[in-house]
């Protein structure tokens, strides 16, 4: 049985100026032709943050564990910030996003740090005389002030800023390897991850303390933002050894990535069309030689095709909702190549 222990404390402090512009002209003048605030803030934040293991060893292959972890992610200033104060007939579309009198700066100016809380139970083994080696875990996270990207409006898509929620992650994830044979190796990975995402809401009152009055809300996600529910990859690796000390070898493996939420639209409302991306199924070969240079170094040659199907898939995406445009950005298509590489 093993226990190990750990701390670490964080302290910063970050300032800023950002002067916001108005969204249809780019000027300085609101609507009601009043001059624009110039966003200025100083923040400071600091945390300590334990972290404890308990490991166990049922048999001299098999080990057990658990642990409780804290950990840090630094607040900060965004760089695109709105403070124009529209008039009422586009209040709803812009969540009402208007400069507060009391603060030098506007709502959606600081992000507070996200703190996480993660618990997790595992195994780590090797069995079949060492030939299959199996790893397991079971994970909760708790997200206090998660930092998440959302549009600050449905007219300018591309102002996006980092706001704050309080998120709860749960899943597992298991991977194999086994060796199979005296040339093949299999190995293996499933993922899945799910969770209880809150309403994305700025927190602000100065001092990194919450402000009810002062408070950014939006309807509740229905989904974790950028993480796929299930997400698995099979992998098969062939290796021979040839005569001169060469070695063949071959690769191929398939990754599965289940659809995955981009964002909602900063009304609340449920996610335009287009915003959650499709599933993605992706092969990729990759075969050559290794060949033992005279001088002891090692030179690997290989030819590889990712993406051999050509999937097409989306990994970005901006909405317009006024001129119902939108701009999507796609992985890369099916490519291929021949590469060198020489370790000495």
């Amino acid at each position: 049985m093993r226990l190990t222990g750990g701390l670490r404390y964080s302290d910063e402090e970050k300032s800023g100026i950002q002067q916001p512009v108005t969204p249809f002209f780019g000027d300085t003048t609101d609507l009601l032709g009043g001059t624009i605030p110039t966003n200025t803030a100083s923040i400071s934040y600091d945390a300590v943050d334990p972290s404890i293991i308990l490991e166990y060893d049922l048999t001299d292959d098999v080990m057990v564990y658990a642990s409780r972890s804290e950990s840090y992610r630094s607040g900060g200033l965004n760089q695109v910030a709105l403070s124009v104060e529209l008039n009422d007939a586009m209040s709803d579309i812009t969540q009402n996003y208007k400069p507060n009198p009391d603060l030098p700066y506007s709502q959606e100016f600081i992000y507070q740090p996200e703190e996480i809380t993660g618990y997790e139970i595992g195994t780590k083994g090797e069995y079949l005389d060492g030939r299959l080696r199996v790893n397991a875990a079971a994970f909760f996270y708790e997200l206090d002030n998660e930092q998440v990207t959302t549009p600050l409006d449905n007219i300018v898509s591309t102002a996006r800023a980092v706001v704050n929620t309080d998120t709860e992650v749960y899943g597992l994830e298991v991977d194999a390897t086994y060796l199979l044979g005296e040339y093949f190796t299999i190995m293996g990975h499933y993922a899945y991850t799910d969770g209880d995402p809150g309403p994305r809401e700025n927190l602000l009152d100065g001092e990194g303390g919450v402000r009810d009055d002062n408070k950014v809300t939006f309807e509740p996600r229905d989904r974790l933002q950028s993480t796929p529910e299930h997400a698995w990859l099979l992998s098969v690796d062939y290796r021979r050894p040839l005569k001169n000390e060469m070695i063949f070898f071959a690769q191929a493996d398939y990754s599965h990535k289940d659809d995955v939420f981009g964002s909602t639209a900063a009304n609340g409302s449920a996610a335009p069309e287009g915003v959650v991306f499709d599933s993605r199924d992706l092969f990729n070969i990759r075969t050559g030689l290794d060949l033992s240079l005279r001088d002891g170094n090692q030179a690997t040659v290989a030819f590889w095709v990712k993406n051999l199907t050509d999937e097409e898939y989306i990994i970005d995406g901006i909405n317009f909702s006024t001129s119902a445009q939108s701009i999507r950005v796609f992985g890369p298509p099916r490519s291929m190549g021949v590469s060198f590489g020489l370790q000495f």
